[in-house]
């Protein structure tokens, strides 16, 4: 069954709210869509929604791998309906191959979705992942995806893309001998990308990987997810929230116990005008949590 349903393991998520925080605050992280999307029998991946919210895509897998692996992934896709979600179906443009989709991502005007790939055409060997886009068309498909070249891609991998309101793009690389960062191309004023840049080291430390960055439309607050610092509270990937000062990301934050446990936690997704965090938490397969978007002060 090559329409296979498949999705990354290794994935994390970080976020930021349209409100301010309170530590206090009581939060509470519950099971989103419990047995149409998460689901007990495909682990879930990575949330996107439409800019109107009443579409979704997200990835599946029945074994659980991490980027860059053979594991094969399938993006897909519901709608919002009176009683809640759709029956998933696979995207358009995705299950096609023996090749893995996964990470889709809408971009804040909903013309674009990016996602990442291991289908031939890309710059490194197979499994490795680039990044690549299909843009909406006039009858409202999706149209071919695109790889999205050498500006952004690299013979490593790339992974999860987030946009800001400016189409400057985020995302993970394993480009710097096999270390997991945070890498960034602005868009240019002809729509294309410049070259990527590594953030800076107070967010990408040498001793951790970072991954799955979610920026905020104004491109002025990261989430990500982590792994391997001492303040983690599961000792395994947490999410957390870095802020833009002066030009320069700051050390990450913690999320803390609303959203990270004692279970491995990433894969973030802000829906930053509701106060939403969509992330994945460990259990017995991959599923998606919703909380309220706290940022710690």
């Amino acid at each position: 069954m090559k329409r296979s349903i498949l999705l990354p393991t290794i994935a994390l998520c970080l976020c930021s709210t349209g409100f301010a925080a309170n530590a206090q605050t009581t939060c509470t992280a519950v099971p989103f869509a419990p047995g149409v999307i998460s689901t007990t029998q495909y682990n879930e991946g990575r949330i996107s929604f439409t800019p109107d919210r009443n579409t979704i895509y997200w990835n599946v897998n029945l074994v659980p791998g991490p980027p860059g692996s053979a594991v094969d992934f399938t993006i897909m896709t519901a709608d919002r309906t009176t009683d809640g979600w759709s029956q998933p179906r696979i995207a358009s443009f995705s299950g096609l191959g023996s090749f893995a989709d996964s990470d889709a991502f809408v971009t804040p005007d909903g013309r674009s979705l990016i996602f990442s790939s291991n289908r031939p055409g890309n710059l490194g060997e197979y499994p490795l992942n680039d990044l690549w886009v299909v843009h909406r068309q006039a009858d409202g498909s999706w149209g071919q995806p695109v790889n999205l070249g050498g500006n952004v891609n690299s013979p490593s991998n790339e992974l999860y893309a987030s946009a800001d309101l400016r189409g400057n793009l985020y995302f993970a690389s394993d480009r710097e001998q096999g270390h997991w960062d945070i890498y960034r191309s602005r868009r240019r004023a002809n729509g294309s990308y410049a070259p990527a840049e590594k953030l800076n080291r107070a967010l990408n430390h040498p001793g951790r990987w970072e991954f799955n960055p979610e920026i905020s439309p104004d491109g002025k607050t990261l989430l990500l997810g982590s792994f391997g610092s001492h303040d983690t509270i599961g000792k395994n990937a947490d999410i957390w929230v870095s802020r833009l000062e002066d030009g320069m990301w700051g050390t990450p934050v913690n999320l803390g116990t609303c959203v990270n446990s004692t279970a491995p936690e990433f894969n973030p997704t802000a829906l930053w005008d509701r106060g939403e965090l969509y992330f994945v938490r460990v259990g017995q397969t991959l599923d998606f949590m919703v909380a309220p978007l706290q940022l710690p002060e």
